[in-house]
């Protein structure tokens, strides 16, 4: 079934939902597609990832867990408590910028697992997985998802003044490789 582009992973990106008549091909949310499209686009614009977290808090976005609980009634992980169903984790917003699916792509084979006996999968590498592109409607265009991978790999920190120096995430040293800071 993944050889043939079909989808093997029971879980949707969010932002996405399975089409009723075809239980592999994905459909925009109507209710979440916007908000990963906000989440591209103030990456674009240079929020940092707590910029983005505060945007979601002020705007009341329900977690990508809380969101499968109340829509199934179940959830992977424990619920979390209900003064903070709308505190989205790092991990979650550096996954939606990421994720290939959001421009129309399925990807599969994305991880494997080393032995029956062993329970953890590891990640493959990007030449075994299989990209089927243009299988579902894209929410982010090519261009937007692109810029954001550039920005992704230029990682910049502000200083304890706030400010983002000029040669943040440029300069690193020569001799070790570690990260070189301003003074």
């Amino acid at each position: 079934k993944a050889q043939r582009g079909e989808r093997v992973n029971g879980e949707v990106p969010y932002g996405y939902i399975i089409d009723p008549e075809n239980k592999n091909h994905l459909l925009p949310d109507p209710e979440t597609a916007h908000v990963v499209r906000q989440i591209f686009a103030m990456y674009i614009r240079g929020d940092r990832i707590c910029e983005i977290q505060d945007w979601l808090r002020e705007n009341k976005v329900l977690t990508v867990s809380e969101l499968r609980y109340r829509r199934t009634g179940s959830c992977r992980h424990p619920r979390p408590h209900p003064s903070c169903i709308y505190n989205w984790p790092d991990k979650t917003l550096y996954d939606i910028l990421s994720r290939k699916e959001y421009l129309g792509h399925t990807v599969n084979f994305k991880t494997e697992k080393v032995s029956y006996k062993v329970k953890q999968s590891k990640e493959n590498p990007v030449e075994k997985q299989a990209v089927f592109e243009n299988h579902h409607e894209a929410i982010i265009d090519r261009e937007t998802w692109e810029r954001v991978q550039e920005l992704r790999k230029q990682r910049k920190r502000p200083n304890r003044y706030d400010e983002v120096g000029l040669f943040s995430g440029i300069l690193f040293c020569a001799d070790c490789g570690s990260v070189m800071y301003q003074q």
